[in-house]
């Protein structure tokens, strides 16, 4: 009985463990990663994106953004999680702007989130700092390969 006693804390903690274990990896399929870059040419607060790639479940997606500007000239990156994701098919959409998130750190983060439930937390590497939606929204497409 007295080993008994004194395992249960070990038994206890494992469980938990499992059951931690376990809704980690349930959120995981449903979460991804965004990032995507402007050509060098890009002029302040209207860079071209020329590059931009989604990794969900694995897999690596191209596809192309539009509607964030930039307070720099030339080259800016941005990357993101994104979260609430079935279906790649459910990334591509018009993204509207939240609030400015300061929890994931020093810097501005910004959250937005799309009609199927999708949302994006975006941050930028670049020396300003900071990363603006248009007016009408964050447009995410799919590339067909």
């Amino acid at each position: 009985m007295v080993s008994l006693i004194r395992m249960l804390p070990g038994v206890v903690l494992a469980m938990a463990l499992c059951v931690g274990t376990s809704a980690v990896t349930a959120q995981a399929q449903t979460s991804g990663s965004i990032g995507f870059e402007s050509a060098e040419a890009s002029g302040q607060m209207h860079p071209i994106w020329t590059g931009c790639s989604i990794f969900f479940q694995g897999k690596n997606y191209e596809c192309s953004v539009s509607g964030l500007d930039v307070p720099i000239t030339g080259v800016a990156r941005v990357t993101g999680m994104i979260s609430n994701v079935k279906n790649i098919a459910d990334v591509a959409g018009t993204y509207k702007p939240g609030k400015i998130d300061e929890g994931f750190g020093g810097g501005m983060h910004l959250k937005v989130e799309n009609d199927k439930g999708v949302t994006m937390v975006l941050w930028p590497f670049m020396a300003a700092n900071e990363i603006q939606v248009t007016g009408g929204g964050v447009k995410i497409e799919l590339k067909k390969k």
